[in-house]
C-alpha cells in the first residue's frame, strides 16, 4: 500500500531502518518495557534521571531510607498492557503521567513488597492501580462521563459499575493506555517529543492497530499532528493546531497505522479550568458519531 504524500517536517520522518512492514509487528513485552526503563536517546535518559531523582525524593518522605535504585527505577517510568491477556481496540495516548503524588502513597505496602525485581507484569499491574487511581479518584466524574460516551458508540464496555470495569482492568483489555513521555517527571520539552515518538509510541501504535486513538492535551495533539499528518474526517472551519479548536472533531492519519484520531483537551483541562467544561461531552458526542456515519 503507498503512502499518501504527507507534509511532516523531516525531523519526523522515520528513518529508513526504521520502518516496519505489514508483517512485522511490533512485540511488546518486557524487552519493550525495559528499553523504557533504560532509553537509549540522550534526552530520554535525562529525563528518566529527572524522573528517578523524583522518585527517590517520593519515597523518602514516605519513610523509606534509602530506596534501591532498582525499586526506584521501576517507579519512574510508565507501562500499563498486560501483554498475556489484553486485546484492546483503541489507543489513548496521553501527554505524560506526572510526577509520583501522595495519592500513590497508598500502594506504599505494595512498592515495598514488589521489591526490585519483580515479575514484569506484576509491575505492570502496580502500574495499572497507579493509573486507576487517577482515573477512578481523580478525574472520577469526568472518566465516568467520558466512558459512557465511548461505550454508547461500542468503543469500551464498562456496564453498570464503571469503577470496577477500571481498576478490575476490563478498561486495560478494551484500552491501550499510553504516555507520548512515559517518565514521572513534568520537565519534557518539545525536544522531547520526537525521541519519545519513534522510540515507543509508533510501535505501540503499531501493535495495537487501533480501531480509533483518542489523543488528550496539546503537546500529544502536537506530537501526532507532527509525526502523522491528520485530515479531518469531514470539512470543519477550525484550527487545527490548537486542541482547544480540534477538539471532539476527528481525523484521519494514514501512517504509521490507518485510523483515526480523536484530540481532545486534556482531563485538568476541563476539570480545573472552565475551558469547554460545559460542551466536553458534547463535542466528544458529535465527533464520535461522525466517525460511525464515516465508516458505515
Amino acid at each position: 500500500m503507498s503512502k499518501r504524500p504527507t507534509h511532516r517536517p523531516d525531523c519526523w520522518v522515520t528513518p529508513p531502518n526504521y520502518f516496519f512492514y505489514a508483517n512485522d509487528i511490533p512485540a511488546m513485552n518486557n524487552d519493550f518495557m525495559d528499553r523504557i526503563a533504560n532509553p537509549e536517546h540522550p534526552e530520554l535518559q535525562r529525563l528518566a534521571e529527572q524522573a528517578r531523582s523524583g522518585v527517590y525524593e517520593a519515597l523518602t518522605e514516605w519513610g523509606w531510607t534509602d530506596p534501591d535504585p532498582e525499586t526506584v527505577r521501576n517507579l519512574s517510568f510508565t507501562y500499563y498492557h498486560d501483554w498475556e491477556r489484553d486485546d484492546p481496540d483503541c489507543v489513548f495516548l496521553v501527554q505524560d503521567p506526572g510526577p509520583v503524588y501522595d495519592r500513590h502513597r497508598q500502594e506504599f505496602g505494595t512498592i515495598r513488597d514488589i521489591g526490585g525485581d519483580p515479575d514484569p507484569l506484576d509491575l505492570v499491574s502496580l502500574h495499572r492501580r497507579f493509573a486507576a487511581s487517577w482515573l477512578v479518584q481523580r478525574n472520577s466524574d469526568f472518566a465516568r462521563k467520558f466512558l459512557d460516551t465511548c461505550a454508547e458508540y461500542g468503543y469500551v464496555s464498562p456496564g453498570s459499575d464503571w469503577e470496577g470495569y477500571v481498576t478490575g482492568g476490563g478498561f486495560f483489555d478494551d484500552v491501550y493506555l499510553t504516555d507520548v513521555i512515559k517518565y514521572r517527571t513534568d520537565a519534557h520539552a518539545a525536544r522531547h517529543h520526537r525521541p519519545a515518538y519513534r522510540g515507543y509510541v509508533e510501535e505501540e501504535l503499531r501493535y495495537v492497530d487501533p480501531e480509533l486513538l483518542f489523543v488528550f492535551g496539546g503537546d500529544a495533539w502536537e506530537v501526532v499532528r507532527s509525526a502523522m499528518d491528520p485530515s479531518p474526517v469531514v470539512d470543519v472551519d477550525v484550527d487545527a493546531s490548537k486542541v482547544t479548536d480540534a477538539h471532539g472533531h476527528p481525523f484521519r492519519v494514514t501512517s504509521p497505522v490507518e485510523t483515526v484520531v480523536v484530540p481532545l483537551v486534556h482531563f485538568s483541562g476541563r476539570i480545573y479550568h472552565s475551558l469547554l467544561r460545559d460542551s466536553y461531552f458534547e463535542y466528544l458526542d458529535d465527533g464520535l458519531q461522525t466517525v460511525t456515519n464515516a465508516t458505515q
